[in-house]
Order: structure tokens, then C-alpha cells, then sequence
């Protein structure tokens, strides 16, 4: 089967740069296999090899949710306004984009607060689990893994605007990785009801975007920056 296909088979929604994280209600691609120098992830598990700056293998118009969890900072600037650019081609109308990452404005401020106060998990991060976002993986020898230039939700939204998309949520309650520390930006190719985004399966999991989750994520968030 091909990509195409299997698009069509779980509605259009599409998991960009998986890595291990192969999520049974999306397609999941990613463009590299696991090293075992990388301490930054846990494997590769993805369904098809895919270049997620080009996505040459999907059809215009054909997707209805990229969902694309820390990685734009790993692209420079200039290259992830080229991607948001494509992706918007490859919506179709009323479809969404997920993106989370770490927030630069978030990151700055705790990078005034003295590392030791922070998590500092061995595996994971070398100086701090705010600090390392400044320029992520540089211990494991993999350019991918890399960090060049990090967003504010501010920044992040208006080139959305600029680039045709509809803001539909934008916040700290990040689904995953470090709620608080990280930004969540939901946008849109055109208008779409809020049960399009704002409840959703991922991983066999109802994730919401209601105040009292979003509450909790960001506790959960300070609990795992501190503790």
C-alpha cells in the first residue's frame, strides 16, 4: 500500500517525524533511522520514509492534520517558513496543523533561574531541561538532532497568518514533551468547528484542549521542570 492510501484510510491525518512515536490513528513518516548515538529519542518506528520539507509522495490538497511535535527547531528559520508554505498546499480546505515546540520566550525565562534549581536527567539534557532548548542535541554527533533557531507563539503565529492559515488555539498546554516550557499552536486552512481541534485521539488517547486539561498539563509541565 501506498502513502496515498493509507492517507485515505485514516482520514488524512498525517504524524511528521515520528521517530518512535508511531501513533495508530495517523500515517507516521520520518526521513531517519534510529542511531544509537542518539540520546535525544527512542527509536524510528515509522510507516513510510518520507522527507517532511518536500512530502513529494502526497498529493495537494489531500491532508486533513499535520501533526508535528518538536521540530521546527531544528530547521532554520527560513526553512521552516518554506515547509509551513508546502504543508499549506497540502491541506485540504478546513484542514489543521499541530505544531509544538519549545516557546524561545518561555525558555529565556528560565534560563535565568539557576540550573541546579531544574531536572537535570542524565539521558536527556546536559546543562538543564530549559537550557539545552537554546540549541538542543550537540552531544550525540547528529546534525538533526541540532537546534537552530527557536520560536516565540507570537513570531509562530504571525507567519501563519502571513503564510493563509487561521489561528484556531495558541497556548503552553502542550500534548506532550514539557507543557509550560513548550508552546501548541493549532491552525487552519480556512475556518473549521472547534470539535475538529479541540478534542482529538492521539496514541489512544482523548487529548483536549478544555480549560481543566489544559490546567493540568501545565502543572504537570512545572512538576516536571523542577522535580
Amino acid at each position: 500500500m501506498n502513502i496515498q492510501n493509507s492517507l485515505k484510510e485514516k482520514n488524512g491525518r498525517l504524524h511528521v517525524a515520528c521517530g518512535a512515536k508511531n501513533y495508530k490513528e495517523y500515517v507516521n513518516v520520518d526521513l531517519f533511522d534510529f542511531d544509537a548515538r542518539d540520546t535525544s529519542r527512542d527509536g524510528s518506528s515509522y510507516d513510510f520514509k518520507e522527507d517532511l520539507t518536500r512530502l513529494d509522495s502526497i498529493e495537494n490538497g489531500s491532508v486533513s492534520e499535520i501533526l508535528f511535535i518538536h521540530g521546527f527547531e531544528h530547521f532554520a528559520r527560513y526553512d521552516a517558513i518554506h515547509i509551513l508554505r508546502n504543508w499549506y498546499e497540502k491541506l485540504e480546505s478546513g484542514g489543521i496543523v499541530h505544531c509544538e515546540m519549545p516557546d524561545f520566550d518561555r525558555v529565556f525565562l528560565l534560563s535565568f533561574l539557576p540550573k541546579w534549581v531544574m531536572n537535570r536527567n542524565s539521558k536527556r539534557y546536559n546543562k538543564s531541561i530549559a537550557h539545552d532548548m537554546f540549541y538542543g542535541n550537540q552531544w550525540s554527533g547528529l546534525d538533526y538532532e541540532t537546534h537552530r533557531y527557536l520560536w516565540s507563539k507570537h513570531e509562530f503565529r504571525t507567519v501563519l497568518e502571513e503564510l493563509g492559515f487561521t489561528i484556531q488555539y495558541s497556548g503552553n498546554a502542550a500534548f506532550f514533551h514539557v507543557p509550560f516550557r513548550d508552546l501548541i499552536i493549532v491552525a487552519s486552512k480556512g475556518d473549521v468547528p472547534h470539535t475538529a481541534w479541540k478534542t482529538r485521539l492521539i496514541g489512544g488517547v482523548e487529548r483536549k484542549l478544555s480549560l481543566l486539561h489544559r490546567l493540568k498539563r501545565i502543572y504537570g509541565g512545572l512538576i516536571k521542570i523542577f522535580f
